[in-house]
C-alpha cells in the first residue's frame, strides 16, 4: 500500500499487468499485456482509415498529474502524408478498472514543423470518448472535425488528455511487436527529467512499433474533364 501511495506522487506511473495481478514498477503510466481485442464502435464508416498499426496492441501509455499541463503538454501525435479530406482523428484507447468517468480529450491537427508537429491547423476541444474498453481489450474512438479539412504534404494528428494534475481516464494503445512505422511523438512538459517539447515516445517508454493514432480520410475527387471538339474550341474565339 505504501508503494502504491508513493507512486501517486509521481508525474506518471508504469503499470505492468499480468494474469490476475497488477504491480507498480516505474514512474510511467504503462499497461502491458500479451495482446487484446480492438473494438470499433464507430458503426458504418465508408471513409478510409490511415494507420501505421495492424490493429493488434500489447500495451497502453499515457501521462498523468504534472505530466499533463495546458494547453497541450502531455499530448500525443502521429504523422501521415498525402492530399486528403481529413474527417476525424481516430484514437484507440484502453482503461484500467478505475476510470475517472468524466474526462475528455482535445483532438489536434498540426502542419508539419520540420519533423515534429508544428502550427495547429484544426482543434476540437472537450470530446467525450464514450465508454472505453477495459484492459486488456481496446476500443476505437473518433474525434470528428466540424467539417472535412484539406490536408497536404506531411501533417500530424493527435490528442491532448484533458486531466491536468489528475489520474488518467484511459491509456493510448501501443504495439511493440508489429511492423515499425510512423513517428510516435509526445510533448513533454518541463520539470519531468526530460528535455521539453516534442520527442519520440521511446524517450520515455522505450521501443514501440506503432501507437493507436490514426486518421479517417476521404479521397479528393479530381475535377471533371469535359470532352469537346476542336471546332467548339475555335468557336470560343470567333468574333
Amino acid at each position: 500500500m505504501r508503494a502504491f501511495l508513493g507512486s501517486l506522487l509521481l508525474p506518471f506511473l508504469l503499470l505492468s499487468v499480468s494474469i490476475g495481478a497488477a504491480q507498480a514498477l516505474d514512474p510511467w503510466v504503462h499497461l502491458e499485456s500479451g495482446g487484446g481485442t480492438l473494438r470499433d464502435s464507430g458503426g458504418d464508416r465508408p471513409d478510409s482509415i490511415l494507420t501505421w498499426g495492424d490493429g493488434e496492441y500489447e500495451s497502453g501509455i499515457i501521462w498523468q498529474f504534472e505530466g499533463v499541463q495546458p494547453p497541450d503538454w502531455g499530448a500525443f501525435a502521429e504523422c501521415y502524408s498525402g492530399e486528403w479530406w481529413l474527417v476525424a482523428v481516430v484514437l484507440d484507447f484502453t482503461q484500467n478498472y478505475y476510470p475517472q468517468g468524466d474526462q475528455t480529450f482535445d483532438a489536434y491537427v498540426w502542419d508539419d514543423g520540420g519533423g515534429v508537429p508544428g502550427v495547429v491547423s484544426h482543434l476540437v476541444t472537450g470530446i467525450d470518448p464514450g465508454p472505453v474498453a477495459p484492459y486488456p481489450e481496446y476500443s476505437r474512438h473518433y474525434g470528428l472535425l466540424p467539417e472535412p479539412a484539406l490536408v497536404q504534404g506531411t501533417w500530424w494528428v493527435g490528442f491532448w488528455p484533458d486531466w491536468p494534475g489528475e489520474e488518467p481516464g484511459w491509456f493510448l494503445a501501443c504495439d511493440h511487436t508489429g511492423s515499425t512505422g510512423g513517428c510516435m511523438m509526445t510533448k513533454i512538459a518541463a520539470g519531468l527529467g526530460y528535455s521539453t517539447g516534442w520527442h519520440s515516445i521511446e524517450t520515455v517508454w522505450g521501443p514501440h512499433t506503432s501507437i493507436g493514432i490514426s486518421a479517417q480520410v476521404r479521397m479528393i475527387e479530381p475535377n471533371p474533364v469535359r470532352e469537346t471538339s476542336w471546332g467548339a474550341v475555335k468557336a470560343l474565339f470567333r468574333p
